[in-house]
């Protein structure tokens, strides 16, 4: 395990993009704290799992990605707590665990909140998308468009190379999530799943 972590951090700094992860955009930051709340999640320690998964709520939009593996490790802590005590009793010793699952939504609300007040539009983030000339594109349509563009792309051109850069991750996580899902956790192939969908459903 922690050699696999080690080797998966080393491939996620080696990534040609990383370098945003130190600029001043707010990706990196969300990595580390999507980290933080499911590591916290899957030690069952629900009190920092909610108090990272509300930080990573107010960090990025993508934030909701957490929630499917946080109720599936809410899940499994009720059923070992069914093991040993009453429906009754498990129910009641799952409220950290659901304020855990609560946490990326009261983050996001929070930041709704805070646009709202301030732009008078709490969902501003989404219609600013449309400057990036971004539009939703179902993932079964999104990707087909993307491998197209690519290839009608001249060669050795930046143009070329940056939608390669954008592309070929998303393929790549795309065939991993599927041959590992028998060896993942559940919630972080939940996880992955839910970001991939965020991903493809914009073209490139």
């Amino acid at each position: 395990e922690r050699q696999t972590a080690h080797t998966a951090v080393l491939l996620y700094a080696a990534y040609p993009l990383a370098f945003f992860l130190t600029a001043a955009y707010s990706d990196g930051l969300f990595a580390g704290l999507a980290a933080l709340t499911l590591l916290f999640s899957m030690r069952r320690r629900w009190g920092w799992a909610a108090v990272f998964g509300i930080l990573a709520g107010l960090c990025r939009p993508v934030a909701p990605a957490l929630i499917l593996p946080l109720a599936w490790e809410a899940l499994q802590r009720y059923r070992e707590l069914r093991a040993t005590a009453t429906p009754r009793q498990a129910l009641r010793q799952m409220w950290p665990a659901l304020g855990a699952v609560l946490g990326p939504i009261i983050g996001m609300g929070a930041y709704a909140s805070y646009l709202w007040v301030l732009f008078g539009n709490p969902l501003i983030f989404v219609a600013s998308e449309s400057s990036w000339r971004h539009a939703f594109m179902a993932p079964v349509l999104s990707i087909p468009v993307a491998i197209i563009k690519f290839l009608y792309i001249p060669l050795l051109t930046s143009l070329k190379l940056r939608v390669f850069l954008d592309l070929a991750p998303v393929l790549a996580s795309i065939i991993l999530t599927f041959f590992a899902i028998r060896r993942a956790r559940v919630g972080m192939t939940l996880y992955i799943l839910w970001l991939l969908f965020v991903v493809t459903s914009e073209p490139i």
